[in-house]
């Protein structure tokens, strides 16, 4: 099986988990897959996921999942775009990016991830996106069509000359 279907697939039993039983964290569940597939060399690790999640729920908690998805996407390409950092942390973390990282509002997120009470469904749909997101995911099924993403690098709510719009979030 590949190491990143184990994954998936661990994550989404981690979720069933989470709903029918006490509050467990995401983060340990991949903690413990990590071990077992050396994650270190794909995009999906155990910080990359924590991080991704949190952001995801940070920006597009309330949104469709198209949407979620498609925030994630938008920070990928920014990681492999010359204009910008080259890791999620650094992206998420750009002086004047993204305001839940300057707000406050990631790190309570984060420490809501962290202590395994991130398991409302807006909560699981942003683990599912982020990984999907770092497994290369780069494309949105949005009203039956599906939208590849690759040159998207910014999102918003306000945004003018945008390209498509999901949700209450526009992109571009």
């Amino acid at each position: 099986m590949k190491n990143t279907t184990r994954i998936r697939l661990s994550a989404l039993f981690l979720a069933i988990i989470v709903i029918f039983s006490a509050p467990l964290s995401v983060q340990a569940a991949l903690k413990s897959e990590k071990a077992e597939s050396k994650m270190e060399k794909s995009m999906l690790t155990e910080e990359n996921v924590r991080l991704m999640s949190a952001i995801i729920f940070c920006e597009a908690g309330s949104e469709p999942y198209a949407g979620k998805v498609a925030v994630g996407i938008v920070i990928m390409n920014r990681v492999h775009s010359r204009e910008f950092p080259n890791t999620i942390k650094k992206v998420i973390y750009q002086k004047g990016q993204f305001t839940p990282a300057r707000s406050g509002a990631l790190n309570k997120v984060l420490k809501k991830y962290d202590n395994g009470s991130f398991t409302e469904k807006n909560h699981l749909d942003s683990v599912q996106a982020a990984i999907e997101v770092l497994e290369g995911r780069n494309f949105v099924e949005h009203k039956g069509e599906e939208i590849n993403m690759d040159s998207y690098l910014f999102f918003s709510a306000n945004m003018k000359n945008c390209r498509l719009k999901i949700g209450n979030h526009r992109f571009r």
